[in-house]
C-alpha cells in the first residue's frame, strides 16, 4: 500500500522515511485527576530534517473501573498536548473521552488518534498518550470488563506508530 502526501522535496508525492511503532501489552490505570502519561505508549522519535513531518498514530483500549466512570485521553509532543477539542465551559480539553459502559465494570473501547505534526527539530522528541479520570474513579489501559480470567474475557494491546513524511 502507498502511502501519497502531495508536496514532496522533489515536487512530486512526499515519501515515508522512517517508522517506528511502540507495542503495549500490559495493562496500565490511574485514578490521578492530573494528565498522567501512560506507561509503555512512549516514542522517542528523531526527525532527519527540521521542515519533515511526523504522522502519529494510536490505538488505544480504554475503559473505566465501573459504569459511568468518565475519563479522557490526548497526545502530547514532550510535554506539548497535541489535538484537543477548542475551550468549552469548565470541561476537560482531551483528544478523545468517554464513559465506561456494560455491566457493573467498564467495558472497553479503542481511542484512535492521528496527527500530521510538524515537530520543526532534528532533535530527539517523544510522543505519548495521557490519560485522566475525570470523576475519582480509574482510567484503565488494556483491561476489559471485570478482567476475569476466563475464556469469555479477551486480553488487549494498543500501539503508537510515527512515520515521518519528507516535507
Amino acid at each position: 500500500m502507498a502511502i501519497v502526501f502531495p508536496g514532496g522535496t522533489q515536487g512530486g508525492p512526499a515519501k515515508i522515511l522512517q517508522v517506528v511503532n511502540t507495542l503495549k501489552t500490559d495493562n496500565w490505570s490511574t485514578t490521578s485527576s492530573a494528565w498522567t502519561t501512560v506507561t509503555g505508549l512512549t516514542i522517542s522519535f528523531t526527525p532527519s530534517d527540521n521542515t519533515n513531518k511526523v504522522l502519529v498514530s494510536t490505538s488505544v483500549v480504554i475503559s473505566g473501573d465501573v459504569q459511568g466512570r468518565r475519563f479522557a485521553m490526548r497526545l502530547i509532543r514532550n510535554s506539548t498536548p497535541l489535538q484537543f477539542a477548542d475551550a468549552a465551559g469548565s470541561r476537560t480539553r482531551a483528544s478523545y473521552g468517554g464513559t465506561a459502559y456494560g455491566g457493573g465494570n467498564g467495558g472497553a473501547f479503542v481511542g484512535a488518534l492521528q496527527i500530521l505534526d510538524s515537530p520543526a527539530t532534528t532533535s530527539t522528541v517523544t510522543y505519548g498518550v495521557q490519560a485522566i479520570a475525570l470523576d475519582g474513579g480509574a482510567v484503565r489501559v488494556n483491561w476489559h470488563n471485570n478482567d476475569s480470567n476466563d475464556s469469555s474475557h479477551s486480553v488487549s494491546a494498543s500501539t503508537i506508530t510515527c512515520m515521518e513524511v519528507d516535507a
